[in-house]
Order: structure tokens, then C-alpha cells, then sequence
């Protein structure tokens, strides 16, 4: 097994006495590597790689800035944003949101800059009034988005990517996610993040730590996240972050995924990083110059909010009665009402359960019929 080769010890002699370990077949989650020891011995040994990831995960992602003058110009100020698409299973339609950090969005009135379909970008607007921000006071936060056909953004569909808390939490059990696990983040690369054209940027890292005990964010604030070694930079807050579970993945359960399979899926979004503060020290004495001055450092540790928390954002309240007023908006205007029986009321539902028991019972009545009958009553 692959798993036993990368582990095991060789002595020089040993590799040359074993012609099997050099046909052993390259799979595409291991790449072998052949070296030379200072002694002049060659040695080998097996390197994990990542697979060549979907397009789709860098056509889901937007730029953000503070203004039209930046966007234009491709200023180093800003953050990153993704599109999704939460299904709606009742009737059929789907509706489109653009998702970034809370920090983000409360910038100010944003810009966003997506690329089109004859090779340049376009620049809208979002004033600050229209965002969402998570209820809880996680750093997400997002805004109804109608897509235009000239644009070559394509939106995650929320529902292939994990979805809700519950469905989330028993698939990262029956694939036993966790530390170790391969993550992407595409975001913006400020300074090198396209001048004519959005350049999104591909981040590789792992997992370093599962949701748990809440972690203190760049607010300051307690917030439930995976924790992820992989350096979040300016300009990447509000990217989306994928897990790749690999062909021939040791699952460290005693299981691994077939060499003919592999998953990548919506992990969470990024928060940021944890900082790190280290003393002034006087180069040439080699003390500290003054114990009351200190120097923040990247410490190379993503924070990445779940993406559940996308989930729980879009059926607040008042992201589903919007729903429902583009749903009955055609409705009306060709003289067609709501008409509804038998609509539980339980405590236990959220919005979104109570808008789908809605929805399942719609029929479609003509306005004046609906009126009659009120009348009657």
C-alpha cells in the first residue's frame, strides 16, 4: 500500500535490492519523489498532492471594494465575495446571493467587479443598507443578488455543498474530516489580483483544528469556526474555503476513499487570521527595547466560519419573506392570489420550514375568484 511505502525507513542498499518500490504506479492523491543523500545515496519517498481543482470554484468569486474608482482601477483595498444559489424545492426556482464577511460589507456602500462574458469586467453597486448580517454575530453576511446574463459568475449551489447544519455535521462524520484534511481558499491577491480582468487566486492548506470551543476573531468576537494553517492575507476576507478529500484518501478510521472517487465541498468562509505579538528586540544587543511595545505577526491560521452558517443566514427571517414576495410578485400582476389550507403553526419551525409547508399548499386562484369568496364569508 501506498500508505506503507510513504512510512517506511530505507537504507540505500535497500532500494537498490527492491526493483518493486520503483514501479510502484503513481496514483493522483501521491507523487513519488526520488532524491539523493548528502552521502550520495538515493532515497525515495511519497508527497500527497492536490488534484487540479473545478473551474467552477473560481468562477463562484467576486471582488469587493470601497468604491467605483477602486474597483475600476484595481486598488489594493477591498475583499473577496462568492455567489450561491439556495434551490427552492417546492417551486422549482432558485435564488442567487452574494456572500462576504460582515467586516466586509460594512466597508461602506460596495463595488462589486465581476468578470463578463467579452473578456472585460463590469461594477455594481451595493448600497451598505442592503446587506444581511448573521443574526448570532458570526462575520458573515450577504445580499439577494439577480444575475446578469453577461456576467460569467457562476454560484455554488448551497444545497451540493453541505447546506444545513445537520446534513453538514453527519457527512464531515461519515467522512471522517479532520485534521490533516486538504482545504482551498480562492480569493483576491491584492497587488496581483487583475487590472483588466478579476485574477482569482487558489490558497492551498489543511485543517488545524474542528469547530468546538469558540475562537476570538479579528473583532474581537467569540465566534464558532474551523481553524485552518493557511495564511489569510488582506484582501481574501470573505473567501470561500473548500475541503478536497482525495482519490485513495486514508480516512484514519480504517477507511479510505476509492481511487476513483473524490469530494470537494464547501467547508466555510474566511474570517480572517489569528495573530500572533512578539517584543521589539534591538538587533545589534539583542534585548528588548521596550516591554510595552509589541509587534503583531500573521500567525499562518485561518479562520474559517462554517459554511452551516451561510445556511442559518438564509433562512433569517427576513431573507425568506423576500423569497416570498418575489415568489407572489408575478402571481399578482397577472391577477393570480395565495390561497393556503392546512399550514402548521409548531414553535419548532424556522421560517424557512414554515414558508415550504406554505408553499407546498399554494394553489393558484384567480385574484377576482379569491375576492368573491372573502366577500362570501
Amino acid at each position: 500500500m501506498i500508505s506503507d511505502i510513504a512510512t517506511r525507513s530505507y537504507q540505500g542498499a535497500d532500494i537498490l535490492d527492491s526493483p518493486t518500490v520503483w514501479e510502484i504506479t503513481v496514483t493522483t492523491q501521491w507523487r513519488r519523489r526520488v532524491g539523493v543523500s548528502v552521502k550520495g545515496r538515493p532515497y525515495i519517498y511519497w508527497e500527497r498532492v492536490m488534484s487540479r481543482i473545478p473551474d467552477l470554484m473560481l468562477k463562484c468569486v467576486v471582488f469587493l471594494y470601497p468604491s467605483e474608482e477602486a474597483a475600476k482601477s484595481g486598488s489594493s483595498v477591498g475583499g473577496t465575495g462568492f455567489l450561491v444559489s439556495k434551490h427552492n424545492p417546492v417551486l422549482g426556482g432558485s435564488f442567487d446571493y452574494l456572500v462576504t464577511n460582515t467586516h466586509v460589507a460594512h466597508m461602506g456602500d460596495l463595488f462589486m467587479r465581476v468578470n463578463t462574458q467579452d473578456g472585460g469586467v463590469d461594477i455594481v453597486e451595493f448600497l451598505k443598507s442592503s446587506w444581511v448580517d448573521h443574526h448570532s454575530g458570526d462575520d458573515v453576511a450577504t445580499t439577494p443578488l439577480e444575475l446578469d446574463l453577461s456576467w460569467t459568475v457562476q454560484p455554488l449551489i448551497l444545497d451540493d455543498v453541505f447546506g444545513s447544519r445537520h446534513s453538514f455535521e453527519e457527512r464531515m462524520i461519515e467522512l471522517n474530516v479532520g485534521p490533516g484534511d486538504d482545504v482551498v481558499m480562492i480569493g483576491r491577491l491584492i497587488g496581483h489580483d487583475g487590472k483588466e480582468r478579476n485574477l482569482p487566486l487558489a490558497r492551498f492548506g489543511n485543517v488545524a483544528m474542528m469547530t468546538g470551543e469558540p475562537v476570538r476573531d479579528g473583532r474581537g468576537s467569540l465566534v464558532e469556526a474551523f481553524l485552518v494553517e493557511m495564511r489569510s492575507l488582506p484582501g481574501f476576507s470573505g473567501s470561500p474555503v473548500f475541503v478536497h478529500i482525495g482519490p485513495g484518501s486514508d480516512r484514519a478510521n480504517g477507511k479510505m476513499m476509492p481511487f476513483f472517487s473524490q469530494i470537494i465541498a464547501l467547508i466555510g468562509i474566511d474570517t480572517g487570521h489569528t495573530d500572533e505579538t512578539h517584543p521589539v528586540i534591538d538587533r545589534r544587543t539583542g534585548q528588548v527595547v521596550n516591554p510595552d511595545w509589541r509587534v503583531r505577526q500573521n500567525s499562518g491560521v485561518a479562520i474559517v466560519s462554517p459554511a452551516w452558517k451561510i445556511d442559518e443566514l438564509l433562512n433569517q427571517e427576513e431573507l425568506v419573506s423576500h423569497r416570498e414576495k418575489v415568489i407572489k410578485q408575478p402571481l399578482e400582476a397577472n391577477g393570480e392570489s395565495f390561497a393556503a389550507s392546512d399550514i402548521s403553526s409548531s414553535e419548532d419551525e424556522s421560517p424557512f420550514d414554515r414558508f415550504q409547508n406554505l408553499a407546498r399548499n399554494v394553489i393558484r386562484v384567480p385574484k377576482a375568484e379569491v375576492d368573491a369568496l372573502r366577500d362570501q364569508s
